[in-house]
Parts: structure tokens; C-alpha cells; sequence
């Protein structure tokens, strides 16, 4: 779990500090367009390998994992993006402070720790 919980972070990180993320990041949410749509390929190609051995663990066989990370990094999207283009707190919570950072770091742990106890079946 410490591999995902680092990507994570690394992704709050990249939607934070990397000026051009975010504006990849809305291009893609905003406009159909070839050059974006094969990033996202190339993105969900990689994904979906992370998952596949994430999967692989027998520890995680009968967890859903990927729709919780899924879940974490839409959030993680948001809460950046939201930082990055308002520069106001979300419900309370200003990450540009590393109080308020480290408190979602602990969050992102927590959860993941939790998600992967659990027995959550897949409905595939």
C-alpha cells in the first residue's frame, strides 16, 4: 500500500506545483480533442497495469481497490485543482498550508489502509 499511497501523494504534488498539470488536466475536461485523447490513452494504459498488479497481490484478490484509489485520485484532482485555479479552502481545508496538507496525507493513508482490511467484492 505504500506504492499507491505514493503515487497519491505524487499526484496532489503534481496537481499543486507542476503549472502546466492543471491546465492538461481542464483541456481534457473541457474539449474533445486527438492530442489530449492519446495522453489519456497512454495514462489509462498505465493504469490499468498498476491495477493489474495491484490486483495481482493475493492480499488484494477479493478487495476493490481500484474503484477506492479511483475515488482518492478524483478527489486529490479536485481538491488541486480547486487550490491551484481558486486559491480559497475547500470545506475548511487549505492544502496550501502544510498543516492542512499533512492532514490530508493522513487521510489518504488512513483510507487505503482501511480499503485494503476490508473485503470488498467486485462486481465484475
Amino acid at each position: 500500500m505504500e506504492d499507491v499511497f505514493a503515487i497519491l501523494n505524487d499526484q496532489l504534488d503534481t496537481v499543486l506545483y507542476n503549472n502546466q498539470f492543471p491546465k492538461a488536466l481542464l483541456w481534457k475536461l473541457s474539449e474533445k480533442d486527438n492530442d489530449i485523447s492519446k495522453i489519456s490513452a497512454s495514462r489509462e494504459l498505465i493504469s490499468t497495469k498498476l491495477f493489474q498488479l495491484i490486483e495481482s497481490n493475493a492480499k488484494f484478490r477479493n478487495v476493490d481497490l481500484p474503484a477506492g484509489i479511483v475515488l482518492q485520485l478524483a478527489g486529490i484532482y479536485f481538491l488541486g485543482l480547486f487550490a491551484k485555479i481558486k486559491g480559497e479552502c475547500f470545506l475548511g481545508l487549505d492544502i496550501s498550508t502544510a498543516e492542512e496538507r499533512s492532514r490530508i496525507e493522513r487521510s489518504l493513508r488512513i483510507t487505503l489502509e482501511e480499503l485494503s482490511k476490508r473485503k470488498i467484492k467486485k462486481n465484475r
